[in-house]
């Protein structure tokens, strides 16, 4: 320990000096006087602890299930009667007169319908249940019920377009075109939806 009787400052001829690496507490001082004690702290065991885990993203807002699905469930349902129609009947068709022209597979598909509705009307004698316009009522989505009547006028006009379309550019091809497979299913699937919407329009019309 130094009083204030110790001189200050160092000895003349002292030269203090540290070199190399030093591991622990060092101190380097000009001179001194009387016993220098160093005190070594006991070793520190740091226990560090893992952060909190983080809460998973909880959104603020709730999430909304897409409306896609439920719309492309009811139109299709609603498209059903005419597409199998098409398959059933024009289909059969295709398949068995592949390489006839098609206007006279068409007209092999309006026989094909009056001859069923011939049937129906023959049953609706026995059943008052059994009638064509309730079999074209049964064969009516709900979906197509519910449109105004702009909704069915545009409906129509597609059905109508896309038949004079397809119709006009089939007329055109040879029969065994590769490209026309199925052309005559797709024009009768085209001619009962068209049907069955200008029922409604013309129910529609009438009120």
């Amino acid at each position: 320990m130094t009083s204030s009787s110790d001189p200050a400052g160092p000895l003349p001829g002292t030269t203090n000096r540290v070199d190399g690496v030093v591991n622990g507490p060092s101190v380097q001082a000009g001179t001194i006087h009387g016993g220098v004690h160093f005190h070594t702290a006991p070793p520190q065991h740091f226990h560090t602890t893992p952060p909190p885990p983080r809460p998973l993203y909880v959104p603020t807002h709730p999430i909304r299930a897409s409306g896609k699905g439920p719309f492309l469930r009811k139109w299709g349902v609603a498209l059903l009667p005419p597409l199998l129609v098409g398959v059933g009947v024009g289909g059969t068709v295709d398949a068995t007169m592949a390489r006839t022209p098609l206007g006279v597979r068409v007209l092999v598909d309006l026989a094909i319908f009056a001859a069923v509705a011939l049937a129906v009307a023959a049953v609706a004698r026995v059943s008052a249940d059994t009638t064509v316009a309730g079999v074209l009522d049964r064969c009516t989505s709900k979906a197509f019920t519910a449109l105004s009547t702009t909704a069915l006028w545009c409906w129509l006009g597609f059905a109508v377009a896309m038949f004079g379309t397809g119709f006009g550019r089939e007329l055109s091809r040879p029969p065994d075109d590769p490209k026309s497979a199925g052309a005559n299913g797709a024009l009768v699937a085209l001619a009962v939806l068209g049907l069955l919407v200008g029922r409604l329009l013309a129910r529609s019309l009438r009120k």
